[in-house]
């Protein structure tokens, strides 16, 4: 997910000193978007190794069938993030298009790189072309909005992209109106409970009849939204509290997740109460942060940073891991290496790879980006054009100062 904009949230001086290039970083938040990004590359990682052409291993199951709750996480992440970055941009319309600019670019320009490159190789016989080329499914993935019912999207993962679109457009509202967020927000959460806690339908898709408006999983975004209110209307000291109960919560829920993320997705009140347990994990992170200033594991944080850049490889990089492991154990009469240490492998080569490309391309195409938009705002407006005034007569008509003339 690509939500990365929490610098603009005052930490105790403690914090902040250990990590001067981002004073105001939330440093728990971006740990948090680490761990999410490992949970979703270890469910590819055994989601793909269990495919007959890459050896049909079940490894890890049990574990690896609860990673798809990290896509959940990124969502409940996002909302927290959204409000912390455009508060102060609330009911303020003239900053829609510096709103709408910022979300352009944290998302489309790496996105539209890496699935530009997948689709070309995909056609050069590097890999599977499994996904459509009509004109709606190619602009449904390149806009990230749904143009057509469940499009088809060559980077997989994409999927979630588009209800972080749709998220963004929604909090426009707020930047129109802050009454008119909070009404529509109420209205959404309750038409989303009622369609899937009260009168649970079958599967809509994307488009008929709600647009993916009230899929369950915006709930996760909404409920972000909550973390943010909370974190700043309560006091740090109920940060524990927060924490405590919503690791608690999300420990026993895990506890029912075992099927495929398409079974568990289906079950509403499942998916409801994880969204709490995340809710209430943000919440607790960010006020214990504010009360004890602690430092997550660097590690981690170095996760959450690339974790944009690694939930857009990893996928693909999985794939090419296992496929040439299959074909040169074949071609070579070798047995390979052991289940279990390839499975280690590949989901850190996984992770490895998309580290690389935070560094080598994601980095450099943010700082470029940057540096266009301070000089566009920076620019000096266009001296006027050098128009030689016009003759008094005319001049005189034009303003409407003329006298009738003499017959």
């Amino acid at each position: 997910m690509p939500e990365t904009d929490i610098d603009s949230h005052q930490l105790p001086e403690k914090a902040t000193e250990k990590q001067p290039e981002k004073p105001g970083l939330i440093l728990s938040v971006q740990a948090l978007r680490g761990l999410a990004v490992l949970c979703v590359a270890f469910l590819h990682t055994h989601i793909i190794l269990t495919q007959p052409d890459y050896g049909g291993l079940k490894i890890f199951e049990t574990l690896a069938l609860k990673g798809w709750t990290g896509v959940g996480l990124f969502f409940t992440i996002s909302g927290f993030i959204i409000v912390h970055a455009h508060a102060k941009d609330i009911g303020q319309p003239g900053r829609i298009g510096a709103y709408l600019w910022r979300r352009f670019t944290r998302i489309y320009p790496l996105y539209w790189i890496l699935m530009s490159g997948f689709i070309a190789a995909a056609l050069l016989g590097l890999g599977h072309a499994d996904f459509k080329l009509q004109p709606l499914h190619l602009l449904s993935a390149y806009s990230l909005l749904s143009l057509t019912d469940m499009p088809s999207m060559p980077l997989k993962v994409a999927w979630s992209l588009l209800f972080e679109v749709k998220f963004y457009l929604f909090f426009i509202l707020f930047l129109i109106s802050r009454r008119a967020g909070l009404i529509t927000i109420a209205l959404w959460a309750a038409a989303i409970i009622t369609r899937n806690l009260f009168t649970p339908l079958p599967d809509w898709g994307y488009i008929a009849p709600d647009w993916g408006m009230l899929h369950i999983w915006n709930l996760y975004f909404l409920l972000g939204m909550a973390s943010w209110w909370a974190s700043r209307r309560f006091s740090a000291q109920f940060g524990t509290v927060f924490l405590t109960a919503g690791v608690l919560l999300c420990a026993a829920l895990l506890t029912f997740v075992a099927h495929e993320m398409s079974a568990d997705t289906r079950n509403p009140p499942l998916m409801a109460a994880l969204a709490l347990s995340f809710s209430l994990i943000v919440t607790g992170l960010v006020l214990s942060e504010k009360r004890f200033a602690f430092r997550p594991p660097a590690l981690f944080l170095k996760l959450g940073d690339a974790s944009y850049s690694i939930y857009l490889v990893h996928s693909a990089a999985i794939s090419f891991l296992a496929q040439a492991n299959a074909k040169l154990t074949a071609k070579l009469h070798l047995s390979g290496l052991p289940p279990h240490l390839l499975f280690a492998v590949i989901f850190l080569t996984s992770i490895i790879a998309g580290l690389i490309c935070h560094i080598v391309l994601e980095q450099p195409l943010t700082a470029m980006i940057r540096k266009a938009g301070k000089m566009w705002e920076a620019r000096k407006p266009l001296a006027p054009l050098p128009i030689p005034p016009l003759p008094a007569p005319i001049a005189a008509v034009l303003e409407g100062n003329s006298a009738t003339p003499a017959i």
